[in-house]
């Protein structure tokens, strides 16, 4: 008979499912039966342990020997408290690097609505009968009448994609603070994916780099329309499940996002905090300063090193946001896309999707998504 200790830190190795296992994990040390090769298969650890020590199965799932090493993939991760969340949020707030200008600060999105009309898109339609394409108006908080008047409570229940925010064209460069608002989203790891933290930055226009002419036919180059009203972009750290310390990172951008180390962000000598550049006009994330190649021959700058002494700063005209200064949870918010709905766009639907306000976080929209 061998004696192991159990573990009962129940935010590192063992959930409690029951009150059995609660009982049994708060002695600390427990008498068990020498465990043979065929406990080490990680498969059949549960069921073999709990055939030869007369436990519970559920039990079973939930002790760490900590001899071998053997913990059970299904047992359940205790889910940190809100209280938590919050902290490791405002510990790990990345700080925004960004150019000088006026559309390149976040700004918050309760003001992007008081400043906004809410419209529906009708499209063209050619069938049965020939009809032009026609905004439908529902609401207008811009024109001093409270009688058509909309809050966020409608903008998060709205279920009818097609519907947008329009922007008051006045407001554009206007409403970027550096007091504006972040908001993050924790997500808890499922299938073998790690649990993710994400903080999600409100713009209110894109204004975005040109593109290069596109060849349609021999003398017809046209440029692609790349600006839209209203910009979400995301900064979503992949954590460790036992310590929930970031371990890889996951930016966003137009050109499908990038995938680095948490290490490999240049890291603020003051806060230990991470650093990163987001580009000028349309606010994709990086994590390094630079030059970046779009579709369209457009291109994505940050701010650089101008004065050539080896670092970036406000002599460069560097604009420093920090994500942690005003932080929100997400899910929480009015305008938050209710009933599972992806919720409508922040900005006017134009010609293309690349000339349209995007739709904002929602169920379907949360952690950045870029292969390995």
């Amino acid at each position: 008979m061998t004696r192991f200790r159990v573990d009962n830190q129940p935010n590192q190795h063992i959930a409690h499912r029951t009150q059995q296992t609660k009982t049994e994990c708060a002695k600390r040390e427990m008498v068990m039966p020498e465990p043979t090769e065929r406990d080490r298969e990680p498969r059949s650890f549960n069921r073999n342990f709990a055939e030869r020590t007369g436990l519970d199965l559920n039990l079973a799932k939930t002790l760490h020997l900590s001899k071998f090493g053997v913990t059970s993939k299904t047992a359940a991760v205790t889910k940190p408290s809100a209280e938590r969340i919050e902290k490791i949020a405002e510990k790990y707030a990345p700080i925004l690097v960004l150019p000088k200008g006026q559309y390149n600060l976040p700004a918050d999105p309760q003001k992007y609505i008081e400043n906004s009309r809410l419209r529906e898109d009708v499209p063209a339609k050619l069938f049965p009968f020939p009809r032009p394409g026609k905004d439908k108006q529902i609401g207008d908080n811009t024109n001093g009448d409270k009688s058509d008047d909309f809050n966020a409570t409608r903008v998060g229940n709205s279920k009818n994609e097609r519907e947008f925010l329009d922007l008051n064209n006045d407001m554009r460069g206007r409403l970027g603070s550096k007091d504006a608002p972040i908001f993050y989203e924790f997500k808890e790891g499922k299938n073998g994916k790690p649990p993710t933290l994400t903080y999600h930055v409100f713009y209110p226009y894109n204004d975005a780099p040109k593109s290069g002419p596109i060849r349609v036919a021999p003398g017809i180059n046209p440029r692609v329309d790349l600006n839209h009203e209203g910009d979400w972009e995301r900064v979503t750290y992949e954590l460790d499940p036992k310590t929930l310390k970031p371990k890889d990172v996951l930016l966003s951008a137009h050109n499908g996002g990038t995938r680095v180390s948490y290490n490999d962000l240049q890291k603020d000598s003051k806060t230990g905090r991470r650093f990163v550049y987001a580009a000028g006009g349309s606010h994709a994330n990086y994590a390094k300063p630079g030059t970046y190649a779009l579709k369209f021959g457009a291109k994505d700058q940050t701010i650089t090193d101008r004065n050539r002494d080896g670092k970036i700063n406000r002599k460069d005209g560097a604009v420093f946001f920090d994500t942690g200064r005003n932080l929100k949870e997400v899910t929480s918010q009015p305008w938050y896309p209710k009933n599972n709905t992806k919720g409508l766009h922040w900005g006017e639907i134009g010609e293309t999707k690349h000339s349209s306000g995007p739709q904002g976080p929602s169920r379907h929209k949360g952690p950045v998504e870029v292969k390995k």
